[in-house]
């Protein structure tokens, strides 16, 4: 039988003439609660109408509450012509789209929404984001503001909300509480300090410039460095291009990495923020340009990631790490249309830090069956090249080159025992520095001067360091 779904407006006085014909057309009217003004129509009307409260108020998870409505009205649609009403819009309803997406002969018949409501009285013009309280799966920091919140009926679900959004915007982020008929002026950290939440309780989000903002968006971060890179803004940053900030980029991502390497969460919470900060910069320079845009950025590491995660997302299998990487380089080497090995491997970036560098060069040759059979034929390499270095000790040009060989063999080595020879590296500097450092110590604390030790004084002394 047919449903037909009706939005009842905010008010007695909301109700469309199409919306007042069907709920007498003969047809089962069912009202989702009888405890809104809008309801309060079929009482002055004598109109008969079953509803919905005991459903709405066993349920306070907004998921099952849902279901549960769509199912009831559903279920009467089987016998019999249902109308089904409920408060505000049909387009805010998450039963109503339930209801929609499970049956096809449904007409919709739309009433103001509580949010459009509000807005007019904001005079608000343009995007805002609308949201019931029960469905907090979809929202993010990212909304855009006004942010409109209905459905907020009750203390529990206000506090709930108030911890969410307190984090998103920060606690002092403007804010219109419309609650008892009235509209309250708040602060968003004011928002459960009130009584007389209900059906009809909404909070809306006010924009806000960036300065004064305490919690921020990616969206915002776009905006500041537009600002800056404006007429208006700071001439260092107008003045950058790719080129000329591109060891930024490097020496952000360094930092990072350090800041990993310690475990240092406050260190790796900034340090982020820098690497995506020449990410932005990078974005933008392609929106100058007419180039690119953020969104084919975005697009592209999407699809990327889609596409590579074939065992995911497609039809390949990975059972393990291992698997998952082979799938993921057998997609780039589609993707990336290399006709030739050598063009595979000539593609690691030169960028790379050399000995990282001569890893990934090593893999991709070994990958395509030229390697070492064996560690031992490594050792061997190691040993040849060492002599060709001794060799070669008279000539500057004949040592750049052997010294090269001897490091990209050791390379080689670490590979072959699974170790990663770029930090391997950097842990024995490390290593190294931490000594240097105690070594000083304990020759100050000698009374001596390093500069004025032998050699092998201070050998002794590195010697016993490395011993404890």
């Amino acid at each position: 039988m047919k449903i037909t779904l009706v939005g009842l407006g905010v008010g007695q006085n909301s109700l469309s003439e199409k919306a007042y014909n069907a709920i007498n057309s003969g047809a089962t009217v069912i009202c989702k609660t009888q405890l809104t003004e809008s309801a309060q129509f079929f009482k002055e009307k004598n109109i008969a109408v079953k509803y919905l409260d005991d459903i709405y108020r066993s349920s306070r998870n907004f998921d099952t509450l849902s279901k549960k409505l769509a199912s009831a009205v559903l279920k009467e649609s089987k016998a019999q012509n249902v109308v089904y009403c409920v408060d505000g819009s049909v387009a805010d309803d998450n039963s109503c789209a339930i209801i929609l997406k499970r049956r096809k002969n449904v007409e919709v018949i739309e009433g103001v929404s509580h949010t459009l409501n509000v807005l007019s009285r904001l005079q608000t013009r343009g995007g805002y984001t609308a949201m019931s309280a029960y469905a907090p799966e979809n929202f993010t920091s990212s909304v855009l503001r006004p942010f409109v919140l209905y459905d907020i009926d009750s203390y529990f679900i206000c506090a709930e909300w108030k911890l969410r959004l307190t984090d998103a915007f920060g606690d002092e982020a403007p804010a219109i509480l419309y609650i008892n008929g009235k509209a309250e002026k708040i602060s968003l950290y004011q928002m459960d300090m009130y009584s007389g939440y209900d059906y009809r309780t909404v909070l809306v989000v006010l924009k806000e410039h960036f300065t004064k903002k305490q919690r921020f968006c990616v969206d915002d971060l776009f905006d500041i460095v537009v600002a800056l890179r404006s007429e208006k803004g700071c001439p260092w940053d107008r003045a950058q291009t790719r080129q000329s900030i591109r060891k930024d980029l490097l020496e952000e991502c360094y930092e990072l990495y350090d800041a990993i390497e310690r475990g240092d969460v406050t260190d790796i919470t900034e340090e982020t923020g820098d690497v995506l900060l020449q990410v932005i910069f990078h974005s933008i320079f392609g929106e100058e340009s007419h180039e690119y845009n953020r969104t084919d950025i975005i697009t592209e590491i999407c699809n990327k990631l889609i596409t590579r995660h074939s065992h995911v997302f497609g039809s390949d299998s990975a059972k393990t790490d291992k698997e998952a990487l082979s799938v993921w380089e057998k997609n780039k080497t589609v993707e990336k249309g290399f006709e030739s090995a050598s063009e595979y491997i000539e593609s690691v970036p030169k960028a790379f830090p050399a000995i990282m560098r001569a890893q990934k060069v090593q893999k991709r040759a070994a990958k395509n069956n030229f390697d070492f059979s064996s560690v031992e034929q490594v050792w061997a390499k190691l040993e040849e090249e060492k002599q060709e270095l001794l060799d070669a000790a008279s000539s500057k040009e004949a040592v750049f080159e052997e010294i090269g060989d001897l490091l990209f063999t050791i390379v080689n080595l670490a590979r072959f025992y699974s170790v990663n020879a770029e930090e391997a590296l950097n842990a024995s500097t490390q290593k190294f520095i931490n000594r240097f450092k105690r070594l000083e110590n304990a020759v100050k604390n000698s009374g001596k001067d390093m500069n004025n030790m032998t050699e092998e004084e201070l050998d002794q002394v590195y010697n016993e360091i490395k011993k404890s």
